[in-house]
């Protein structure tokens, strides 16, 4: 049950990101803080102190997963605060979950903006226009809500 309230109570804030992202290409470092300290809160308040460390150790490696295209000019510093408030959200036992399905999702986005001509392979020589970079903020929300989601099926069937 948890975990759906968390996926509820989070859900507008990752709406927001991912307008501003869609819109933008940017995430906001207020909009990331709150996300992550809202995370905390419900980890908290959800599953004590046992609970919010293991939401910190989620964020921790979910962020360490997008690192590496970060130093390489591949992803934004926002994405990779908004992948640390999204992995405090699923916690250390989901994280692989979480990475999957936004990886899946940040997949299937960047294959439908190419094929609808909205993003472009480097060309060398040539700086990519903003409005031609994928939104990943998008495949992190996404990805997270189904993250939550399907960790939530597979509690109640039990």
């Amino acid at each position: 049950m948890s975990l759906l309230v968390i996926a509820g109570l989070i859900a507008p804030i990752l709406c927001v990101l991912c307008v501003k992202d869609a819109r933008h290409r940017t995430l906001p470092n207020g909009w990331t803080l709150a996300l992550a300290l809202e995370c905390v809160v419900l980890r908290l308040a959800f599953g004590g102190l046992g609970g919010l460390l293991d939401g910190l150790l989620g964020g921790i490696v979910c962020a360490a997963f997008i690192l590496m295209p970060y130093l390489m000019k591949g992803a934004g510093g926002g994405d990779v605060k908004m992948m640390f408030g999204a992995g405090i959200a699923t916690g250390l036992r989901l994280c692989v979950a979480e990475l999957l399905f936004v990886s899946v999702s940040g997949l299937v986005l960047g294959l439908g903006m190419l094929v609808a001509g909205k993003v472009a392979f480097r060309r060398k020589g040539r700086k990519d226009d903003e409005a031609y970079r994928i939104p990943f903020g998008v495949a992190i929300a996404v990805g997270t809500e189904l993250a939550l989601l399907f960790a939530w099926t597979l509690e109640t069937w039990k």
